[in-house]
């Protein structure tokens, strides 16, 4: 069930916002909705473009890669179960009598910063992290109890003056391969780039785009965008044509040596110690 979240001032001018494409932002803004009281939610793409975007032609996938990418949100698994997490989201949302149905983990928290909002104001704990959910319970006169804004600070905020308590945000990870690929691609591309390179990925694969950039940049190409497009074409014609003389040389070969009529050592005794190891792999899968 969604619930009603407020949008801090502040968010405008955040630098890892302003640096997320215009529907990257408009998504990132209506994951809250769809989050638990802890700032989690359930990964199911599908499900969040029909209720976030439903009349929008986006890549979904491609815009949660951004957000992840841009380190707004976290993705992880529990008990079989893919799971999103909002960076801080409990630091400015605060809900009266708090509910979560989605698990987490000692990282999950730290990083939504469940432990900055350990109790309300009535010292009820935040209750069972496989809680039912439900909405956000409101003040007399309509206005939600805490309302503190959006999970961004911009340094004028009170509660983030006074979060002395708050867990420190995680020592950064040594750059993995994925961290680094995005960095230079966005690095050589611009950020604004960053959906298109996740469409790129989801297509093509990672390695792939990572050899097209790397070629375009040695071509020291003008417009590299169709550049790289056009590599990855190409790479994907070559890899048709290259399975399709496979397959010619597959069946070519069964019809010189079926699979399923010879023994194994009727086949030793015709075919060279290459050919016989190739049989006899034809033969398993078969």
């Amino acid at each position: 069930m969604s619930r009603i979240r407020s949008v801090h001032p502040g968010l405008w001018t955040d630098e890892e916002f302003v640096c997320l494409s215009a529907m990257a932002r408009l998504l990132f803004i209506g994951i809250w909705n769809e989050c638990d009281d802890g700032g989690c939610f359930e990964w199911r793409p599908l499900r969040l473009k029909m209720r976030i975007l439903p009349a929008d032609s986006v890549d979904m996938d491609a815009l949660l890669a951004e957000l992840v990418v841009n380190r707004c949100i976290l993705k992880y698994d529990s008990e079989g179960a893919s799971y999103g997490a909002v960076r801080n989201f409990c630091r400015f949302q605060r809900p009266k009598k708090p509910t979560l149905f989605c698990p987490q983990t000692d990282e999950v928290r730290n990083w939504c910063g469940t432990e900055t909002r350990s109790s309300n104001s009535s010292g009820e704990a935040v209750g069972n992290r496989f809680g039912t959910g439900g909405e956000i319970a409101p003040r007399k006169g309509g206005r939600e109890e805490g309302r503190k804004g959006n999970t961004f600070p911009d340094g004028n905020d009170a509660n983030a003056k006074n979060s002395d308590q708050s867990p420190k945000p995680p020592a950064p990870a040594e750059p993995g391969p994925d961290k680094q690929f995005w960095d230079e691609a966005k690095a050589y591309l611009g950020k604004s780039k960053s959906g298109m390179i996740g469409k790129w990925v989801k297509t093509h694969g990672r390695d792939a785009v990572a050899a097209a950039l790397a070629e375009a940049r040695r071509a020291e190409a003008v417009d590299p965008v169709p550049y790289i497009e056009r590599v990855l074409r190409n790479r994907d014609a070559d890899d048709v044509a290259k399975r399709q003389a496979q397959a010619e040389q597959d069946r070519l070969f069964d019809q010189r040596f079926p699979p399923r009529n010879l023994t194994d050592s009727e086949a030793k005794a015709l075919m060279a110690p290459d050919e016989f190891q190739r049989w006899r792999a034809r033969k398993q899968a078969a």
